[in-house]
């Protein structure tokens, strides 16, 4: 029988395989950063300090009960502590504020079945970078940015354009710029990958 570990437990095990030189695997169980990051891909994580994160890095966080695997925004201070602002690159909004504590590691490379896609260099880091560059603009889009994210009284407030959820001819307004975009990025990574 096999006993399910918590997140915190898993995050520690993770942390110490980096800090030894290791770059453990950890598979994708949702679809938050297709196409680039599928369903069942394998993403290995690399050992790099926060202070060296740039946009559009994809990085590994502990969340109370799972580990995220999203888009480094944006960083900020307050009187509490330093925050790390996440996003999907398929969701319509940014995640809560996460603390830098919470940080684990960077993603170095994909792997889809016998294919590994360094996402450090070459045609892989062009990939990531573009669909960075299209996560970017629908938030541009639809009004909201990371400075946003930083100051958002609650995490509703989080929800990209959320004046334009509020009406449904608005909605497929979105969806309508969303769909070409997502399709530009899968023919994208089909004729590079």
């Amino acid at each position: 029988m096999i006993t399910p570990i918590d997140s915190h437990t898993f995050a520690s095990l993770i942390s110490a395989s980096l800090a030894k030189g290791d770059a453990p695997p950890l598979e994708v169980i949702s679809g938050s950063m297709t196409p680039l990051l599928a369903i069942g891909d394998q993403v290995i994580i690399e050992n790099c300090p926060a202070s060296q994160l740039q946009v559009g890095d994809i990085i590994v966080v502990r969340a109370p009960d799972m580990l995220v695997t999203h888009r480094f925004c944006a960083m900020y201070e307050d009187d509490e502590d330093v925050w790390l602002i996440l996003r999907g690159d398929r969701r319509m909004g940014y995640d809560a504020p996460v603390r830098i504590n919470e940080y684990i590691g960077r993603i170095a490379a994909r792997q889809r079945g016998e294919r590994t896609l360094s996402l450090k260099t070459g045609k892989g880091r062009w990939l990531s970078r573009h669909y960075g560059r299209i996560a970017h603009l629908e938030a541009w889009l639809f009004r909201a940015n990371a400075d946003q994210a930083c100051h958002a009284a609650s995490k509703t407030d989080l929800l990209i354009g959320q004046t334009w959820h509020n009406h449904w001819h608005t909605r497929q307004i979105i969806h309508a710029v969303r769909l070409p975009l997502f399709l530009w990025g899968v023919l994208l990574g089909r004729l590079i990958y």
